[in-house]
């Protein structure tokens, strides 16, 4: 009964780290589509511009301007881009200390003539009416999505750890709601007011850095400039590494490797005290027959239940991915205990042809 109790305690630290996933309710925002730039870093994107380029210009009221920063591409993105109705900046070449997404976002924001930038992934798209709803929610400061993360093939479903500890590692969505800051913004947007860009200093600030709004939120904050985290759904969706699991578990281990995903000690130990609890529960489970402790089951159940919760708020993953949960968890320990041995012998990983640095998160 003791383990049991120890158990459940652990349970309720996702309870404090998840509570609500407030999304855009697109109300009585402070900026209009006419004074939007939005930037598009794309590297080798021509296969999901057409989507997010499409849902743009599907919006009822399009943005001044979409400006897709082609990072020297071998695809055609470029081509892909302009065909879609985009204007297209050619990268220049890339200078040493930055990392291709951050060099793209510099000169995209550099030649951007919108009052407002929104700077967001190539990898993601708007819903029906999603761009006012965005717009709709922005009270100044800075707003960052999670986009609602579409789930096609199987081994997409493995990516659900990684993306709960994600949320729970950036503190937006605990019990105390906006009486907090958020510790860091989602990496795939950002709508911001241009001029309180460049006063914390932009991209040139987090230039080699991986997930770079992670740390530029730190910025904003020594100016006293306000962070907002929602959730995507209804508004801002992305579609994440389609090309199988090699392709999955690169994208997710540049961020391990590169330490950008490393959270405020007491936000990366409650994480750790929700995973060890659902580690615990899966093995209570496996013993609970032959032991004869039917009520082992308890602690495994709620786990479900909770990730399952968590998940359909976030993307269309499947249920018997949280009823299965220990399947993604032993994916996401194996990744990062695998991204862990790769910093300590200061090996790096190879995404989309460049090397992304393996002790400092530089490119």
């Amino acid at each position: 009964m003791i383990l049991i109790l120890v158990v459940l305690l652990l349970w309720t630290t996702g309870i404090v780290l998840i509570w609500r996933i407030p999304v855009c309710d697109g109300s009585d925002g402070t900026c209009s589509p006419g004074q939007l730039s939005v930037i598009i870093p794309a590297r080798n994107e021509a296969g999901n511009l057409p989507v997010l380029l499409k849902s743009i210009l599907e919006q009822e009221d399009p943005p001044l301007e979409v400006i897709v920063v082609d990072d020297h591409s071998e695809d055609g993105t470029a081509d892909v881009a302009r065909r879609n109705g985009a204007r297209v900046l050619g990268s220049a070449p890339l200078p040493p200390g930055w990392t291709g997404k951050t060099w793209a976002c510099h000169q995209g924001a550099a030649a951007a003539a919108g009052k407002y930038l929104l700077f967001i992934d190539s990898d993601t798209f708007f819903q029906d009416r999603g761009l006012p709803a965005l717009l709709g929610s922005f009270h100044g400061g800075v707003l960052s999505l999670l986009p609602y993360h579409r789930i096609i093939k199987p081994h997409e479903e493995l990516s659900a750890f990684f993306t709960i500890s994600m949320m729970m590692g950036i503190g937006a969505f605990t019990v105390l709601g906006d009486r907090t800051s958020p510790t860091g913004l989602f990496g795939q947007s950002m709508l911001v007011e241009a001029e309180d860009y460049r006063k914390a200093g932009g991209h040139r600030e987090v230039k080699g850095r991986i997930l770079e709004n992670f740390f530029m939120a730190g910025n904003f904050r020594k100016l006293g400039i306000k962070l907002h985290c929602r959730g995507g759904r209804g508004s801002l969706g992305m579609r994440m590494y389609p090309g199988g699991i090699a392709q999955l578990a690169s994208g997710w281990s540049k961020a391990f490797v590169s330490g950008a995903a490393s959270a405020p000690p007491l936000l990366t130990a409650l994480t750790s005290l929700w995973m060890s609890g659902a580690v615990i529960a899966a093995i209570m489970a496996l013993l609970a027959v032959p032991y004869g402790r039917p009520c082992w089951f308890l602690p495994y159940f709620l786990y479900s239940i909770q990730t399952w919760s968590i998940l359909r708020r976030t993307g269309s993953f499947g249920l018997l991915t949280s009823l299965l949960y220990p399947v993604p968890l032993l994916f996401y320990f194996w990744l990062f205990f695998r991204a862990l041995f790769m910093r300590l012998t200061r090996r790096s990983v190879t995404w989309k042809g460049r090397q992304m640095g393996s002790a400092k998160g530089r490119d």
